[in-house]
């Protein structure tokens, strides 16, 4: 946590509220895996992006006097770029597919390519790069330290046609069959 310790919270108080008192997961803690302790047992495993993506509070259980809030390290972060409309790094957990990271990250802007993400990689002592197809967005794992671009759209027209010169008209018009 940022601020870790132990806090005096109100009877009413619940999760988020004590992770908003202590400033929240510091740089290496887990946003997806913080864990209530109860006697000893993990009570509940509380994932922010629930809250934050999804707007779902569905594990913000009610603390009670000796509940222990742990705040596990992170497993994987990837960096995206480009033509998404959330751009950042994002947590993922083991085995979430890069279509799940697009959805973190709001989906493509419409000026997006969508085909293809280049994705550079951490690979034993070397990077690696690799171009991903879209039709493998949800079978293909992220892993630890990914970053990714979103390229956009060429400047180019498929059907377009210039007109310049003694003509009564000039300008950019619709070339069809």
């Amino acid at each position: 946590a940022m601020r870790p310790g132990s806090y005096s919270v109100s009877s009413l108080s619940t999760v988020a509220h004590a992770l908003y008192l202590s400033g929240g997961p510091n740089f290496a803690g887990s946003m997806r895996d913080i864990e209530i302790i109860r006697s000893n047992k993990v009570f509940v495993s509380v994932d922010v992006y629930d809250f934050l993506i999804n707007g779902s509070l569905k594990n913000n259980v009610t603390l009670r006097d000796g509940d222990i809030i742990r705040i596990r390290p992170y497993i994987n972060r990837i960096e995206i770029i480009g033509e998404v409309k959330r751009e950042g790094i994002y947590e993922t957990t083991k085995g979430e597919s890069f279509e799940k990271l697009l959805s973190y990250a709001g989906g493509f802007t419409e000026n997006a390519y969508t085909e293809i993400l280049k994705v550079r990689r951490n690979y034993g002592g070397e990077r690696q790069f690799i171009d991903l197809n879209k039709k493998d967005l949800a079978t293909t794992p992220t892993a630890n330290g990914d970053e990714v671009t979103v390229q956009g759209i060429l400047q180019r027209y498929a059907n377009r046609v210039q007109i310049k010169g003694a003509v009564f008209r000039e300008g950019e018009y619709q070339l069809i069959d």
